[in-house]
């Protein structure tokens, strides 16, 4: 009998452990108190507005920062509204509720969108893709299994350690060992560079008959501004202007201010390495790629979760039965062994069967 009551309170224990996990502003945003009761099978996996990345039609929207709020590591107030005269009623719609609003796992799994949304970014101006953490945290406490691939699983008290591995073996969870180094990407980004300068020159004259003045001056200014970009098929446009002025006190110079300017266009298209879509999107469609398996990642994770979390509450449901079962069964022995004791004393059983009703 007090077996059964600690097998139900440690699975209390471990219930109230895992739902009252602190977790970031970023998770409550999708559950607060006042909002609806989650159906169970309709569960919303939209990304949070405070994560997605910021949509502008500004030329300049890719090169901004974008922040990301601290975490609030407070639980969420539905617990406090679940207990009324020092009791916990809860049923399995709150107890799922109460798993997305403050699950620590499903905080780490929304912060890979955002992050497969910036690699897309990188990879779109011709830089490398650094990879997602597409790991499925189960088993709280502690534990993750590879997510859509081969990985270690992961470890760690209150199942906060995201779970390793993603798309395949290989580092940050992608497969690499079928890249090879390949040609290089250009960068996509446009680049534009410029420079100027201003110099004056005051030179005693040894000799009058070279420049016909005692001291020679003269007055430079130079200005070079150059465009370069890069496009999907490897062709790299350059476009450059130079611009030089100069002015001097020489008698015998017959252009003064004398301007030189320059202008050259230059296109370089690959006929061979490097020429096409394929080599110099590849690391693009890689992100991309990971991007939809992030999304299926936190899917999957929240799976995961409310699975647990149903199988937990069934746990303690089926203890509470139990207990109440054994209850049922020491009454009936008790009440039996109390019916065996009076027939015993008025004669119409033996003493001995007292003691086979207590054994």
């Amino acid at each position: 009998m007090s077996e059964e009551l600690r097998k139900a309170s440690a699975i209390v224990a471990i219930l109230t452990t895992l739902l009252c996990t602190p977790a970031s502003s970023l998770c409550q945003e999708t559950a607060t108190p006042n909002a609806p009761a989650v159906q169970e099978g309709s569960v919303s996996l939209k990304t949070p507005p405070a994560l997605q990345m910021p949509k502008s039609l500004s030329p300049l929207a890719p090169y901004s920062p974008s922040t990301v709020p601290q975490p609030n590591m407070a639980n969420s107030s539905r617990l406090q509204s679940l207990i009324r005269d020092g009791k916990l009623y809860l049923s399995l719609q709150d107890a799922i509720n109460l798993a997305l609003e403050n699950n620590l796992d499903l905080v780490i799994a929304r912060y890979n969108l955002p992050i497969a949304d910036t690699d897309v970014l990188r990879t779109r101006a011709g830089g490398v893709f650094r990879g997602v953490n597409t790991g499925i945290v189960q088993n709280t406490p502690g534990g993750g299994v590879g997510g859509l691939g081969a990985g270690a699983p992961g470890a760690g008290a209150g199942g906060t350690t995201g779970g390793a591995g993603g798309a395949g073996a290989g580092a940050a969870g992608l497969v690499e060992s079928t890249l090879g180094t390949g040609t290089a990407v250009p960068s996509f980004d446009p680049q534009i560079t410029g420079n100027g300068g201003v110099e004056h020159l005051t030179l005693p004259q040894a000799n009058q008959q070279l420049n016909g003045v005692a001291t020679l001056q003269q007055n430079t200014g130079t200005v070079n501004l150059s465009y370069q970009q890069a496009f999907s098929t490897g062709a790299i446009f350059t476009a450059r202007f130079f611009n030089n002025r100069q002015t001097t006190n020489s008698i015998f110079t017959n252009l003064s201010p004398a301007l030189n300017a320059q202008t050259q266009f230059q296109l370089v298209q690959p006929l061979l390495a490097g020429l096409g879509f394929g080599p110099n999107l590849r690391y693009l469609r890689i992100a991309q790629n990971d991007k939809k398996i992030s999304d299926t990642a936190f899917k999957n994770q929240v799976i995961a979760t409310v699975t647990q979390i149903q199988n937990i509450y069934w746990d303690l449901v089926n203890a509470y039965e139990n207990v109440k079962v054994q209850q049922r069964a020491l009454e009936l022995a008790d009440k039996t062994l109390s019916d065996t004791e009076k027939q015993v004393q008025i004669g119409t059983l033996a003493p001995i069967t007292v003691v086979q009703h207590r054994i």
